[in-house]
């Protein structure tokens, strides 16, 4: 599979430590929801905010939940990596995504959003994510979840006027965060280098 990341969506906003009423954000074990793997779970607090005139969880609102569950692993598994995504020299272009809602979300409901990685297949990261209502009576499940996402840099090492993404391998780093979740690692393009821009011309090829 290769795909030229440089005709993908405009890439997404330098990855920050998020402000959601987040906490125990934690590695667990595998689960049957999980199709029996790890995953990595991402609590939070409904606010009024988040909701409609109609008094539900507006559908966006879930996009915004995936994206800080995402991004606050990462800052957790492969901290370094993030700190480059948010200076620029490494990009996380989402190419893929989409949700199946299964029920509502109303304010202050605890919500609980698990996350396990498929796969990895070349610098594409393939993710499930399930969201819950937590309650007394045990988590209801009100969404389904998929995301996909790259590694890419710069062509020219910065994000200046008419610069190209190119794909570029994963770091040693991300791959050794990824394998926590249990992810099929088999088929990843990775480096151990520490330049990000060092490999990115080799697209497809497996060192």
């Amino acid at each position: 599979m290769t795909q030229d990341i440089a005709a993908l969506a405009e890439p997404d906003t330098a990855p920050r430590p998020q402000r959601h009423q987040r906490f125990n954000a934690r590695v667990c074990p595998p689960a049957p929801d999980t199709n029996g793997l790890p995953y990595y779970e991402w609590e939070h607090i409904v606010t009024y905010g988040e909701t409609s005139a109609a008094g539900f969880v507006y559908y966006n609102q879930y996009f915004e939940w995936m994206g800080a569950c995402r991004e606050q692993c990462g800052f957790e598994l492969f901290p370094q990596y993030m700190r480059d995504a948010a200076h620029g020299i490494v990009v996380m272009p989402t190419v893929e995504v989409s949700c199946e809602y299964l029920g509502e979300l109303y304010a202050n409901d605890h919500v609980v959003l698990k996350m396990f990685v498929s796969g990895v297949r070349l610098y594409f990261l393939q993710a499930n994510i399930h969201i819950y209502r937590r309650a007394d009576r045990g988590d209801e499940l009100v969404a389904r979840a998929k995301q996909t996402w790259g590694n890419a840099v710069w062509e020219n090492g910065l994000p200046e006027p008419g610069a190209t993404l190119i794909p570029a391998p994963l770091p040693r780093e991300c791959v050794d965060g990824i394998k926590l979740l249990g992810a099929d690692l088999t088929r990843a393009w990775s480096t151990n280098s520490s330049d990000p821009h060092k490999e990115a011309n080799g697209i497809g090829v497996k060192p």
